[in-house]
């Protein structure tokens, strides 16, 4: 489900970048978007109770001080930067032009979920042809990001 969600940031979130006027707010597109953002901070509560398995040892870690303390260390900040919900903070500073603008600027943070993609692939371990063939597809998206830009 989080892999789904991920992949509509990648054509949303540069559409709403480009072309979203903030004079002209879809109210349908924003619940949407604030459904999103309520998985992907869900996403980073269940991070904290997620086991994983130690790279030295080969054991899984069930102790969730240690489970919570590999996440902090490691993705928790950029999960946590690319879940602000920052739609809610456009309506609050929505009088001021420059305001929405670095607010649709930094609402390309959320391109920051598609590492999540990455990190599910490795997770789940496909075999090498599904890996590339999922690696390929992530180089398009950024590829057509970068060319939109």
């Amino acid at each position: 489900f989080i892999i789904l969600l991920a992949t509509v940031n990648c054509f949303q979130v540069p559409y709403n970048v480009a072309f979203a006027d903030i004079e002209e707010t879809n109210i349908g597109l924003d619940i949407f978007n604030g459904f999103i953002d309520f998985f992907f901070m869900l996403d980073v509560v269940i991070n904290f109770r997620t086991s994983y398995i130690n790279e030295l040892t080969g054991t899984e870690i069930l102790d969730t001080k240690k489970i919570a303390l590999k996440y902090l260390k490691t993705r928790f900040w950029v999960d946590i930067l690319a879940s602000v919900p920052l739609d809610f903070f456009s309506y609050a500073l929505s009088n001021s032009k420059s305001n929405t603008f670095l607010l649709q600027m930094l609402g390309l943070l959320k391109l920051v979920r598609v590492l999540r993609l990455s990190r599910l692939i490795t997770y789940l371990n496909f075999k090498n042809d599904i890996k590339m063939t999922f690696k390929l597809i992530k180089l398009v998206f950024f590829l057509v990001l970068y060319l939109h830009c």
